[in-house]
C-alpha cells in the first residue's frame, strides 16, 4: 500500500529535481565563466580601474547560482520530508495494527 504512494512522491518530484539540477548546472558553468573571464582581464581592471564593474557582475552571477541552488535544495527537501512522514506513518500504522492483536 505504500510503495505504490511513494512511487507516486517519487515520480512527481523527480521531474522538478532534474529540471532544478540542469539548470543549477547551467548557472555554475556561467559562474564559473564570469569568474574566469574576471581573472582573466586583472591587469585591465587594475589599469582602468573597472573594479566595481567586475564586483558587480560577478555578484550578480553568484545570486543568479544561489537562487538556483537552494531551489533545487528545496525541493529535494520537500521530497525527503514527505518520504519521511509517510514512511513514519506506515511505521505507526503497523504498530497499531499489530497492538491490536
Amino acid at each position: 500500500m505504500i510503495v505504490p504512494i511513494l512511487y507516486y512522491i517519487s515520480n512527481k518530484f523527480n521531474s522538478k529535481i532534474a529540471d532544478k539540477s540542469e539548470e543549477e548546472n547551467e548557472e555554475e558553468a556561467r559562474l564559473n565563466e564570469v569568474v574566469g573571464k574576471a581573472t582573466d582581464a586583472y591587469k585591465t581592471v587594475r589599469i582602468f580601474e573597472l573594479h566595481t564593474l567586475v564586483y558587480s557582475q560577478v555578484r550578480r552571477q553568484l545570486e543568479r547560482f544561489l537562487n538556483v541552488f537552494f531551489g533545487r535544495v528545496k525541493v529535494s527537501e520537500l521530497f525527503k520530508t514527505a518520504g519521511g512522514c509517510l514512511l513514519s506513518g506506515a511505521e505507526a500504522a503497523v504498530l497499531i495494527a499489530t497492538s491490536y492483536e
